[in-house]
């Protein structure tokens, strides 16, 4: 059996959706590497055990919930490794994260969790002095 611990640490490296990703097809690649290796010398049952063994850590690593972030600038992987870090650290749950650029939004974050919808951007906080304030007239 696999030792969670292990896997917990293995994941821990794993903070966005492009990184399970990678994650995946190596653990693929790495599968098809074995039976290439051991082709002539290894019992069938050694072979589906271990693509079971491997099977099991995709899946559970597919199973880690995605927070969505979108972002009106690209973020670079100090930035996402930040978040990751600060998630780590309050968040009780490990999560992935899948950070989206979308301009529309001007600034600050708009967060999906779970179908859990948070608006902090820049262009919802211009359209609540809109309709509260009319902001047409407030800047004239």
């Amino acid at each position: 059996m696999t030792n969670f611990k292990e896997l917990d640490e293995l994941f821990d490296r794993i903070i966005t959706v492009n990184d399970l990703e990678h994650f995946t097809a190596e653990v693929d690649q790495s599968i098809e590497s074995m039976y290439d290796l051991m082709e002539n010398n290894v019992n069938l049952k050694n072979h589906s055990e271990l693509e079971e063994r491997f099977s099991n850590i995709k899946e559970r690593a597919r199973k880690i919930p995605v927070l969505t972030i979108f972002t009106a600038v690209s973020l670079r992987h100090p930035e996402i490794a930040q978040i990751a870090d600060w998630l780590k650290r309050n968040v009780k749950n490990k999560v992935l994260l899948n950070v989206v650029l979308d301009s529309s939004i001007l600034g600050g974050a708009v967060l999906l969790y779970k179908g859990i919808y948070k608006d902090f951007s820049l262009i919802s906080e211009v359209n609540k002095l809109h309709k509260k304030n009319g902001l047409r007239a407030m800047l004239k």
